[in-house]
């Protein structure tokens, strides 16, 4: 094992960690995001635990990863800290580097190994087994990240009884709350009296329509564009991705394709094949799941009015973050100046209309699973036999309570009550506001999105 190539990952074991490469570079962005997904009282707490961290790649999880071990190294010796990269690496030689820490860097006391991208690895959780079986986790946490829900999720049940109180957490692309807060100054005063600031939350609504969720992203949109080149780094990531799990990147972008053409709207794998080349549901079916789990989409199935789950083929597919959905339809549609392309399409209403529910979807699963909800059935969309149609049902339970949130998104300036009496939803709107009807700024209910769905 390479001591050298070990120290320059780590860096705080001789220098300062504000020199590590991925906190310079966050130290030097006009927005420095610093997420609270994993609880740091209760890795201070816990005597040992394995913790699964999943999120698109390009969110900024190595970043995180270093953030929490800055702030691990006020409480423990900085050789008990490990952080190791899994890119290019097998699992043989991932065995090697952990007894290497554990031997030759570690002192005594609880220890931190953080195995960034983990996934990667063939047979990751099987080391991991072995070094618990034989007892060298005692005193040791363990933060595994990857990219994948798929193979980090159905390889870390492979542990069980093993984890200790360790679980599974999300990092999701920027809600817009986290992103007010990121980018406004003032986003306390926001928070204490919306209602005061609404032409204000609308603006940073706009920018966050035109940004995304990603924070790389929303620093170069703060500069007032987004280069071309930017939107390629995620072409590059999705495409390298799905030739990764051995897939072929024209038939995802057929499917992708069809995505685009009915997104916010039904669809079926059946449909879906039969406009493309693929022919096989199956097959579109299982690109749709692997789009599912490395989150670039998600697809969102029916439930009735008694609540049961439908098992109709048809389904609506939305984008993790719309700037994924800018990705992919710069890709399909070959444009260049893709910024100044979109920015002109948002001022079709239909076009930002569609926008907006795909915000909403995102900003909706994040708010669920961030509350322990599961990512899988919980959010929902209904129609009727008559065609009518409710966007989405947040459904979940808490103990023996079920909760139910209907919503609506009517992104427009002419806004009426649904005559839908099935559900009382709340409707999302462009500007107008009625307490009696239920109706808010779409703006406003994602702001406070904890006041309007109570989950």
């Amino acid at each position: 094992m390479d001591i050298q190539e070990l120290k320059i990952q780590n860096i705080w074991w001789d220098k300062d960690i504000n020199l590590d490469f991925h906190l310079r570079k966050l130290a030097g962005k006009k927005y420095a995001f610093s997420p609270k997904i994993i609880p740091i009282e209760e890795l201070l707490q816990e005597k040992s635990g394995i913790y699964t961290l999943i999120g698109p790649r390009q969110i900024g999880k190595t970043t995180y990863l270093k953030q929490i071990i800055r702030e691990l190294l006020s409480h423990y010796p900085k050789n008990n800290l490990f952080y190791f990269s899994c890119e290019n690496i097998t699992s043989e030689k991932l065995k090697e580097a952990i007894l290497f820490f554990r031997s030759n860097i570690a002192e005594r006391g609880k220890l931190f190994i953080f195995l960034d991208e983990v996934s990667l690895v063939e047979g990751w959780e099987l080391v991991e087994l072995e070094l618990y079986n034989k007892g060298l986790l005692e005193q040791t946490i363990i933060i595994n990240s990857g990219s994948s829900s798929v193979n980090l999720k159905k390889s870390s049940e492979k542990l069980p009884g093993r984890k200790g109180k360790g679980k599974v957490y999300y990092f999701f692309p920027l809600s817009f709350r986290e992103y007010v807060f990121l980018v406004e100054p003032k986003a306390e005063e926001m928070d204490k009296k919306p209602l005061m600031h609404l032409d204000s939350l609308k603006k940073l609504f706009h920018k966050y329509t035109l940004a995304g969720g990603f924070p790389q992203i929303i620093n170069e949109q703060a500069a007032g564009s987004i280069d071309d080149s930017k939107y390629d780094i995620y072409r590059d990531w999705i495409e390298g991705e799905i030739t990764k799990f051995g897939r072929s990147v024209n038939y995802a972008y057929q499917i992708l394709s069809r995505v685009m053409e009915s997104r916010t709207s039904q669809t079926n794998w059946e449909s879906i094949a039969q406009n493309s080349t693929i022919k096989s549901h199956t097959t579109v079916s299982e690109y749709i799941d692997l789009l599912d789990s490395l989150f670039i989409t998600k697809t969102v199935s029916s439930i009735g009015s008694d609540l049961r789950i439908g098992v109709a083929k048809n389904k609506k597919v939305y984008f993790f973050d719309h700037f994924l959905l800018s990705t992919v339809e710069k890709s399909l549609l070959k444009v260049n100046d893709y910024y100044d392309y979109y920015t002109h399409k948002l001022t079709d209403e239909t076009y930002l209309s569609k926008i907006v529910e795909n915000i909403v979807f995102s900003n909706l699963i994040k708010h669920i699973v961030n509350r322990g909800y599961s990512i899988n059935n919980t959010l929902f969309y209904w129609r009727s036999k008559t065609q009518q149609e409710m966007d989405f049902i947040v459904y979940v339970r808490k103990k023996s309570t079920k909760i139910i949130v209907p919503l609506e998104v009517k992104y427009s300036n002419n806004v009426s009550r649904s005559s839908i009496q099935t559900f009382k939803s709340i409707i999302l709107s462009k500007d107008y506001y009625s307490d009696e009807h239920k109706i808010f700024p779409c703006h406003l209910v994602l702001f406070q999105l904890d006041k309007f769905v109570k989950v």
